[in-house]
C-alpha cells in the first residue's frame, strides 16, 4: 500500500466516531451535506458516496488498503467529490442507497459504495471493493477510472441509469396504491411454516452459515406458538436455538453479551463485533421463552450485566458498539489458549476450566481458542466451579487492549434496550431493571428531543427517522406495563401520534424518512425487517396497544391502513416481514385487555398476570377507587365479571374459566 501521512480533512470537526476514524485520510472527504453536492455542481464532477459504520471489520478493511492510500486518493480527489456517511447517524442515507445497491447487484452490506450524480442520485452500487483487481471482481481504481471516463464521455447513459434505479427503489418501497388482500392470517402461518422448514435441528438455528440470531423471527415463532406446549415443533426449535446460540461462541462466556453473528453452523466462530441493538433483542427473546418454560434466566441476567457495566454511560444512556479488532487482530481479546488460563486459574482449576470450554492447544481458531459450551453443557458442580472462576479470567482479561468503543448515544439502540429491560423486569420481578427502563427513556425523552421532535443521536441535531420513533413508543408502552406509570402512557400515545403525522403518506403508508427531509432524492419506506424489526412493523404492534390502552379507535383504524398499505409486499415475501407478521397475529388474536384498579393486592393480581401473554395489554384505572384492587378481563369485546382474587384471576388468564358477563 502506497500509504501516506495527511494533515486531517473535513470530517476532523464531526462527531461520529466512524467519521472521527477517516479524518486523517489523505481522501478529501465531506460529510452528507450541501456543500458536498454543490461542490460537486459547480466542478461538474460526480459523487462517490462511502457508507459504513465504526465497528464493521471490512470498513477498516478498505479504509487500510485504499483510503490511506496515496493512489486511491489522488483519483478520488481529482475526478470526485468524496462523501463519507455513518449509517448509524444517518440511517435514512443508507437506506436509499442500500435500496440501490440491491437493486441492481441483488445484495447489500458495509461497506457501501456507490456514484451519485450532483443531484445526489444513485448510478452504480456495490460494498467492499479491493484497491487493485482480485479473484475477479474489479479494484477500486480500476472502477474509479472507469466510471469517470464514463462521466466524461457518457453521461447521459449513466443519468438515464440513475433514473432507472430511482424509479425501481421507488417502487418497491411501497411508490405503488396496492389492491386489498385478504387472509393475513394464513399468510402468517405460511410464513411460520416456511422459516421452521429452514431450521438447523442439529446446531439450532436457520438457514447455513453464517447465522445471525436474528431474535424477533424467534419472537415471532413464539408468538405463533404462544398456546402450544413446550415440547411442540415451534418451541422445541426456538428452546434448542436459544440453547444452542448460548453455548457457542456468540456469547461471550468470560464478559458476558452476544457476538454479532456466527461464521458457521454451529455458532462457534462470531464475527466478534458486539452491538446495542443485538443485545437488547436477545434479552426480549430470551425473556419470552423463560415466561412460557422458566429457562434462561442466569443468560437474561448476564446480558443485562454486561450492557450496564460496559455499555452504559455514566451521565445517562448506553454506547452503541464494540469493535471486533484489537491490536489489528479480529477477536484477539476474546481468545485463550491453555497456557494463558493456567497462569490465571493455576493448573488443576485451569486445565479443569479448559476441559469445559474447550480450550485447547490446537485451538478452534487461528490457533487460539474461543471458550464454548457446545461439546457439554455445564452442569451441577460445574457451574458452581464456572461462577467462580470466571470472574477471575474477566479481571485478567480486562487489562488487555480492548477493542474500540463507539460511543454515539443512538436513539434506536438505547430506545430497544428500554424495551428490554422493562420486559426483562417485569418477567424476572428485578425492579432494579424496571428501574433502569425508565431512567433510559427519560433521558431520551429529556436529551433527544427538541422543537420538531425527536434527535436520531445524542448531541446531534440530525432527526429521527421512522424506526426511532416506532423504538421510542414501543419503549414507553413497555415501560408502562411495568410501571403502571401514567406518565409513560401519556408520553407513548403522543408520541404516536407524532410519529403518524410525521411520517404518514397517501393510504395510511408511513415514509422511512420525515414529510420535511429535503436531502434526499426521495423518500423511502422501509418495511423489511433487517438485523432489527422495521419501523413500520414496530408501529404497527404500538398501534394496537394503543388502541387497546386508550379505547382510541383511530389507532384500530390506522393500523388497517397501514398493512392495506403494504399488502403487496407482504402477501410477495412474507418472509422478509416477520414482526409485521406477528402484529398480524396479534390482531387476528383479537387480544385479552385487563384494567386493574388501585387498592389493597393490587400487586398479588398483577403477579397472577406473569407469563407469555403476547397479546394481553394491563391498563391502571387511576379513576376507579375501591378498597381492594380489582382486575377486568375482556376478550374480543366480551368482559368476564370482575375478580379481586388472584388464583380466579390467574385461571382466567389462562383461560380455564370460559368469558361471561
Amino acid at each position: 500500500m502506497n500509504a501516506i501521512k495527511n494533515a486531517s480533512n473535513r470530517l476532523i470537526g464531526e462527531t461520529s466516531p466512524y467519521l472521527q476514524q477517516h479524518a486523517y485520510n489523505p481522501v478529501d472527504w465531506y460529510p452528507w451535506g450541501d456543500e458536498a453536492f454543490e461542490t460537486a455542481k459547480r466542478e461538474d464532477k460526480p459523487v462517490f458516496l462511502s457508507i459504513g459504520y465504526s465497528t464493521c471489520h471490512w470498513c477498516h478493511v478498505m479504509e487500510r488498503e485504499s483510503f490511506m492510500d496515496a493512489d486511491v486518493a489522488g483519483a478520488l480527489n481529482r475526478d470526485f467529490i468524496s462523501v463519507k456517511v455513518d449509517r448509524e447517524e444517518r440511517p435514512d442515507v443508507d437506506h436509499i442507497y442500500m435500496l440501490a445497491c440491491m437493486s441492481t447487484t441483488g445484495s447489500g452490506g458495509w461497506p457501501l459504495t456507490v456514484f451519485l450524480t450532483p443531484d445526489r442520485k444513485p448510478f452504480y452500487a456495490g460494498t467492499y471493493f479491493p484497491k487493485h483487481d482480485r479473484g475477479g471482481r474489479a479494484g477500486l481504481l480500476t472502477l474509479l477510472a472507469a466510471v469517470s471516463e464514463n462521466w466524461r464521455r457518457g453521461r447521459k447513459k449513466l443519468e438515464a441509469s440513475a433514473e432507472r434505479i430511482l424509479s425501481h427503489i421507488q417502487e418497491d418501497g411501497g411508490g405503488d396504491l396496492p389492491s386489498r388482500m385478504s387472509g393475513f392470517g394464513s399468510i402468517a402461518s405460511q410464513t411460520a411454516s416456511s422459516l421452521m422448514a429452514g431450521y438447523d435441528s442439529r446446531w439450532g438455528g436457520f438457514g447455513s452459515a453464517p447465522k445471525f440470531p436474528s431474535p424477533h423471527n424467534l419472537m415471532f415463532l413464539m408468538r405463533k406458538g404462544h398456546d402450544e406446549p413446550m415440547d411442540s415443533p415451534i418451541w422445541s426449535a426456538v428452546r434448542h436455538t436459544l440453547s444452542a446460540m448460548a453455548a457457542g461462541g456468540l456469547r461471550d462466556h468470560v464478559g458476558g453479551g452476544f457476538c454479532r453473528y456466527s461464521t458457521d453452523r454451529m455458532w462457534l466462530v462470531p464475527h466478534f463485533e458486539k452491538m446495542l441493538y443485538d443485545n437488547a433483542l436477545l434479552v426480549m427473546a430470551y425473556t419470552e421463552c423463560y415466561e412460557k418454560t422458566g429457562e434462561f434466566a442466569p443468560v437474561i441476567r448476564e446480558i443485562i450485566t454486561y450492557v450496564t457495566r460496559e455499555m452504559s454511560r455514566p451521565a445517562g444512556g448506553y454506547f452503541t458498539a464494540q469493535d471486533a479488532d484489537s491490536e489489528g487482530v479480529e477477536g484477539l481479546f476474546y481468545c485463550w489458549t491453555p497456557e494463558q488460563v493456567k497462569a490465571v486459574l493455576g493448573d488443576t482449576d485451569g486445565t479443569r476450566f479448559c476441559f469445559l470450554y474447550d480450550i485447547t492447544s490446537k485451538g478452534n481458531f487461528d490457533q487460539m481458542n474461543i471458550p464454548n459450551l457446545i461439546r457439554m453443557p455445564l452442569g451441577g458442580d460445574d457451574m458452581s466451579f464456572s461462577s467462580i472462576v470466571l470472574p477471575k479470567l474477566y479481571e485478567v482479561r480486562s487489562l488487555r487492549i480492548p477493542p474500540l468503543r463507539d460511543e454515539k448515544i443512538l436513539l434506536t439502540s438505547n430506545a430497544l434496550t428500554a424495551v428490554a429491560l422493562a420486559k426483562a423486569g417485569r418477567a424476572l420481578e428485578e425492579p432494579v431493571y424496571t428501574r433502569e427502563a425508565e431512567k433510559c427513556v427519560k433521558f431520551l425523552l429529556e436529551n433527544l428531543r427538541d422543537g420538531r421532535g425527536l434527535l436520531a443521536v445524542h448531541q446531534s441535531s440530525i432527526h429521527a427517522t421512522l424506526d426511532g420513533y416506532a423504538y421510542m413508543v414501543w419503549a414507553l408502552l413497555e415501560t408502562y406495563q411495568s410501571t403502571l406509570n401514567s406518565r409513560w402512557l401519556d408520553e407513548a400515545r403522543s408520541l404516536g401520534g407524532l410519529m403518524v403525522e410525521t411520517f404518514s403518506g397517501e393510504d395510511g403508508l408511513l415514509y422511512y424518512t420525515a414529510s420535511d427531509c429535503a436531502d434526499l432524492p426521495m423518500r423511502g419506506v422501509n418495511a423489511h425487517d433487517g438485523a432489527t424489526p422495521s419501523g413500520q412493523s414496530v408501529a404497527a404492534h404500538c398501534m394496537l396497544r394503543l388502541a387497546r390502552l386508550t379505547g382510541d379507535a383511530f389507532w384500530d383504524e390506522y393500523f388497517d391502513g397501514l398493512v392495506q398499505s403494504l399488502s403487496n409486499q407482504l402477501s410477495g415475501n412474507p418472509q422478509s416481514h416477520n414482526w409485521m407478521m406477528a402484529a398480524l397475529l396479534h390482531n387476528a388474536n383479537g387480544g385479552m385487555d385487563v384494567t386493574l384498579t388501585p387498592g389493597d393486592g393490587l400487586e398479588t393480581l398483577r403477579a397472577a398476570l406473569r407469563g407469555f401473554h403476547p397479546f394481553m395489554t394491563v391498563r391502571l384505572d387511576e379513576s376507579t377507587t375501591l378498597p381492594k384492587s380489582t382486575a377486568y378481563v375482556c376478550r374480543e369485546n366480551t368482559c368476564l365479571a370482575p375478580v379481586n382474587d388472584a388464583a380466579m384471576l390467574k385461571n382466567i388468564i389462562f383461560g380455564s374459566v370460559s368469558a361471561g358477563v
